[in-house]
C-alpha cells in the first residue's frame, strides 16, 4: 500500500511542477507606474550558499502529507490570477506544511503562512500586491497577521526575459541588460517595500524567482532567478530559507532616514516642522493606520466630516440639500454666528518656514535655490470676497488647520485611486484656479510628508506651490481626511510612451529643465523619491517644467549629482553630446 506521506526534506528538494497554460487575452502584465533606476539595484550576493547552509542544517526528517500529484499538474492557467492560485497551492501549501513540521527546531516558523494581502488591511492605503508573507500572532482571543514580506506575481508567459535576468553580472552583462526592461515591475514591489517599512519581498513569473532584499534607504538587493525546475537548491529550499529570515526581522530599521526631510542650511530659527518621526522615535514601529507618530501640530480636527453630518440643512441652488451638525460645529469652524455675519475664508496663504525667515538668512549668490526665487511666480493670496454658509454646495469642501478655514469647490476630478482613496480635483479658491489633494485619514503619512516637503522647499518656478492645506471639516462626497491645495500649472504630464516620440531636441530642453529643478532639491540635501515622466509638468511652448508628487524624498547630501537618478529615472539616457556616457538608460 502506498504510502500517503512523506518527509520535509523530500518535499522542499522536489522542483515545482510544470503550470499548463493557454494564452489570455491579455498581452502585458498588469500595469504600473512605479519605477526604479537601476543604480539602485544590487546583487544579493551569498543567498543560494546560505539556503544550501539552512537546508543541510536544519532537521527536515519529520513526515507530512504528500502534497504534488504523481501526475503533476491537473489545473489550466489562462491568467495572472489563477496563476498566483497555482503559486500558493505548490509554493504557499507546502512551505506551510514544512513551517509547522521543523517548528520544533525553530517554533516561531510554525505560524508563518503565505496569504492573500486582503488579510492585511494595511494596503487599503498603497494598492494590494498578489501575495504576501505574515506571521500569525495571538492578541487576546484574536490571531492577527503580522506582515512579513509582499511578492509580485507576473505571468511567464508575457514577461520576455525575466527568466534571463542576471543580476550578478556587471554593467555591460546581457542579464543585466534584461533587468532594464523590469524597473517598473521592480519598483512596484519596491514600493510596497518602502511604504510599509518592509526588508524582503519576492517577485516571481512561476517559472523563475527573484528574491529581494532592502539594505539601505536606496539599496535594493536582487537574487538571480531561481527556477522552477532548478534543483540546487530548489524554489521551496529558497522560500524555507527566506521564511528563516522573516521571522528573524524586525523590520527594516531605516525608516527614520528615508521619511525624515533634512531642514534647511540657512534655516535656524524656525522649528524642524519637517521632521516627520522625532529622532529619539526612530525604529519604532508603527501601528496599521500610521498615526503614531502625530506631532501636536499635525492632530486632525475633531470637528464634524462627512461621516457625521446630519439634522440641519442647507438649501442649494442645483444640488439638493447638504447637511450640517445640529447646534452649528460648522458655524464655529467658520466663524460664522449668522448670515448676516460672514466668516472671512482663509485670508493668507499657507507660508513655508523659508518664507518667513529674515531678508539675511538667504543662500549665497552662485546658488540655484536664490535664482529660482527670483523668478518664481507668487500665488495670489487667498483674500477674495468671504464666503458665508449659504454659498456652501455640495461641490464645496471645507478644511481647516492651526490658523485658518478655507472653502474650495470642486470643478473636476483630475484622478482617483480606487485602491487608497486618495483624489486629485481641479478646483476654485476664492476665485482662483488650483488644485486640490485629498487624502483619507489612512494615508496620514502621506499626506504629511508632502505637506512637509512645501513647507521645506523655497518659492521656485520649477515647483508649484501651496496655497493652503488642514483637515477636512465638510463635504459631500470626502470621508474624514486632509487636503492640501496648490498652484494650478500649464503643461502637460509627460508619459514613457510619449518620451520614446518625443525628439531629441525637445528631450534635451526637457532635461536642461529637469537639471535646474533637481539642483534646488539639492540644495536644500533632497532627493525626489519617486522620480517617473508622470511626476513631470512640461510646457513645451514656454519651456517651463514642474516637478510633482512630493510625498516620498530622500536625503541626498549632494551624493548623485543633478543629472543622475531624477533625470535618467524621468527621461532616461539622451543619446548625444551632452550625455554622461556612464548613464544608464532606464528603459520601460
Amino acid at each position: 500500500m502506498p504510502s500517503h506521506t512523506e518527509k520535509v526534506a523530500e518535499l522542499l528538494a522536489r522542483p515545482l511542477p510544470q503550470i499548463i497554460q493557454r494564452d489570455d487575452t491579455d498581452p502585458e502584465n498588469t500595469p504600473t507606474d512605479d519605477s526604479i533606476h537601476p543604480d539602485h539595484i544590487f546583487f544579493w550576493d551569498g543567498f543560494v550558499e546560505d539556503v544550501k547552509k539552512t537546508i543541510s542544517e536544519t532537521d527536515l526528517s519529520q513526515d507530512v502529507s504528500l502534497t504534488d500529484a504523481p501526475e503533476g499538474e491537473c489545473i489550466i492557467v489562462g491568467n495572472r490570477f489563477a496563476l498566483t492560485g497555482r503559486f500558493n497551492a505548490n509554493v504557499g501549501v507546502p512551505l506551510a506544511k514544512a513551517f509547522i513540521a521543523t517548528s520544533g527546531t525553530r517554533e516561531e516558523l510554525k505560524n508563518l503562512r503565505f496569504a492573500d494581502a486582503e488579510v492585511v488591511p494595511l494596503f487599503q492605503r498603497f494598492g494590494a500586491p498578489d501575495v504576501v508573507l505574515v506571521e500569525l500572532k495571538k492578541e487576546g482571543g484574536d490571531i492577527k497577521p503580522l506582515l512579513k514580506a509582499v511578492g509580485e506575481i507576473k505571468r511567464f508567459w508575457t514577461a520576455k526575459g525575466f527568466n534571463d535576468i542576471r543580476v550578478s553580472e556587471g554593467e555591460k552583462g546581457l542579464g543585466r541588460e534584461f533587468l532594464k526592461n523590469y524597473v517598473k515591475e521592480i519598483g512596484q514591489l519596491a514600493k510596497f517595500m518602502h511604504c510599509i517599512n518592509l526588508r524582503y519581498g519576492f517577485i516571481s513569473n512561476y517559472e523563475s524567482t527573484i528574491f529581494v532584499r532592502r539594505t539601505g534607504a536606496r539599496r535594493f538587493e536582487l537574487t538571480d532567478p531561481i527556477g522552477f525546475h532548478d534543483a540546487g537548491p530548489t524554489v521551496r529550499q529558497c522560500f524555507y530559507h527566506f521564511g528563516t529570515l522573516l521571522v528573524d526581522d524586525p523590520g527594516f530599521e531605516y525608516t527614520g532616514r528615508m521619511l525624515r526631510i533634512p531642514p534647511s542650511r540657512d534655516s535656524t530659527d524656525s522649528p524642524p516642522v519637517y521632521s516627520e518621526p522625532a529622532p529619539e522615535n526612530e525604529g519604532q514601529e508603527e501601528d496599521d493606520e500610521g498615526t503614531e507618530n502625530r506631532g501636536e501640530e499635525f492632530r486632525p480636527s475633531q470637528g464634524p466630516t462627512a461621516g457625521s453630518m446630519a439634522v440641519t440643512t442647507v438649501p442649494t441652488e442645483d444640488c439638493g440639500d447638504v447637511k450640517h451638525e445640529e447646534a452649528g460645529p460648522i458655524e464655529q469652524a467658520l466663524s460664522i454666528q449668522n448670515e448676516d455675519t460672514p466668516a472671512s475664508i482663509g485670508h493668507s496663504r499657507a507660508q513655508s518656514p523659508r518664507e518667513k525667515e529674515t531678508p539675511d538668512a538667504t543662500v549665497e549668490q552662485s546658488s540655484p535655490v536664490q535664482e529660482s526665487i527670483a523668478t518664481a511666480v507668487t500665488p495670489a493670496d487667498v483674500s477674495g470676497k468671504p464666503r458665508k454658509i449659504s454659498d456652501i454646495t455640495c461641490r464645496s469642501v471645507v478644511f481647516k488647520n492651526e490658523t485658518d478655514t478655507y472653502i474650495f469647490d470642486i470643478v473636476e476630478t483630475v484622478k482617483e485611486n480606487h485602491h487608497n482613496g486618495k483624489k486629485v480635483f481641479r478646483a476654485t479658491l476664492e476665485g482662483q484656479e488650483v488644485i486640490a489633494k485629498f487624502w483619507p485619514e489612512s494615508l496620514f503619512k502621506l499626506y504629511t510628508r508632502e505637506r512637509n516637503t512645501y513647507h521645506h522647499l523655497p518659492p521656485s518656478p520649477y515647483f508649484p506651490q501651496m496655497i493652503a492645506y488642514g483637515d477636512l471639516i465638510l463635504s459631500h462626497s470626502l470621508e474624514r481626511g486632509y487636503i492640501l491645495v496648490i498652484t494650478q500649472e500649464k503643461g502637460i504630464q509627460l508619459g514613457y510612451k510619449m518620451i520614446e516620440q518625443t525628439p531629441k531636441a525637445e528631450k534635451r530642453r526637457i532635461r536642461n529643465a529637469l537639471i535646474k529643478a533637481v539642483k534646488v532639491l539639492r540644495e536644500r540635501d533632497s532627493m525626489h523619491g519617486d522620480p517617473q515622466p508622470s511626476n513631470v509638468l512640461w510646457d513645451s511652448g514656454t519651456g517651463k517644467l514642474k516637478l510633482l508628487d512630493f510625498e516620498i524624498m530622500w536625503e541626498n547630501y549632494d551624493e548623485d549629482p543633478a543629472d543622475k537618478v531624477e533625470v535618467l529615472g524621468i527621461l532616461g539616457k539622451i543619446d548625444d553630446g551632452d550625455s554622461d556616457d556612464k548613464a544608464i538608460d532606464v528603459g520601460e
